[in-house]
C-alpha cells in the first residue's frame, strides 16, 4: 500500500510540473544509502588523490636520486685523474678538470632550480635541500680549479686548506640531505629503496 501511495505522490508531482522527484519522496533508508554512497566517494576520491601525490613525491625523489646517480662515474674518474695529475704536478690538467665539473654540476643545479617542486609536503625544502648538496659538490670543484690555477706553493697551500675546510662539511652535507629525504618521504607515504 505504502508503494502504491508514493507512485502515486510522484505521479501528482510530474503532472504538477515538476521536473524531477522532491527528495522527500525518498524514504530514511534511501536517504542513508544516498549518505553512505557519498562518503563512500569521497573516501574512494581522497584515497586515490593521497596515492597519486606519493607517487608524484616517489617519482620526484627517484628522478633527483637518479641525477646523482649518473654523475657518480663522472665524480669518480675526476677523482681519480685528479689525484694523478696532482702527483705529476700537472695543475693545469686540474684546473681543466675542476672547471669541467663545474660546469657539469652547474647545469644539473640550474636544471633542478627551473623544475618545480612537486606540490607535495616538504617538496621545497627536498629541493633546496638537494640543490645546496649539488653546490656543496660544485665548490669542490671549483676548489680544485683554484687548486690547479694557483701561481705558486703558498697558494696551493691555502686552497688546500680552503678544501680542507670544504670536506669538513661534507658528513654534515650529507646528513643533512638524507634527513631532508626521509621528511619526504614519511610526509608523502611513501619508503625509499635502500642503498645497494
Amino acid at each position: 500500500m505504502q508503494i502504491k501511495i508514493r507512485i502515486k505522490h510522484l505521479g501528482q508531482g510530474l503532472k504538477n510540473g515538476y521536473k524531477s522527484v522532491p527528495f522527500g519522496y525518498y524514504s530514511h533508508k534511501t536517504k542513508a544509502m544516498f549518505k553512505r554512497i557519498l562518503l563512500g566517494s569521497i573516501l574512494l576520491v581522497s584515497l586515490v588523490a593521497c596515492k597519486s601525490k606519493a607517487k608524484t613525491a616517489r617519482d620526484y625523489n627517484n628522478r633527483i636520486v637518479n641525477v646523482e646517480s649518473r654523475l657518480e662515474p663522472l665524480i669518480m674518474k675526476t677523482e681519480n685523474d685528479v689525484e694523478k695529475f696532482l702527483t705529476a704536478e700537472e695543475y693545469d690538467k686540474v684546473a681543466a678538470a675542476g672547471e669541467k665539473m663545474e660546469g657539469i654540476i652547474q647545469e644539473k643545479i640550474d636544471s633542478l632550480s627551473k623544475e618545480p617542486a612537486p606540490k607535495v609536503k616538504e617538496g621545497e625544502e627536498f629541493k633546496a635541500a638537494y640543490i645546496k648538496y649539488f653546490r656543496f659538490i660544485k665548490s669542490m670543484y671549483e676548489g680544485y680549479k683554484k687548486l690547479g690555477l694557483a701561481g705558486s706553493q703558498e697558494e696551493r697551500e691555502a686552497v688546500i686548506a680552503d678544501l680542507q675546510t670544504i670536506l669538513a662539511e661534507r658528513e654534515k652535507t650529507i646528513n643533512d640531505l638524507q634527513s631532508a629525504q626521509r621528511t619526504f618521504a614519511a610526509a608523502n607515504g611513501f619508503t625509499m629503496e635502500a642503498a645497494k
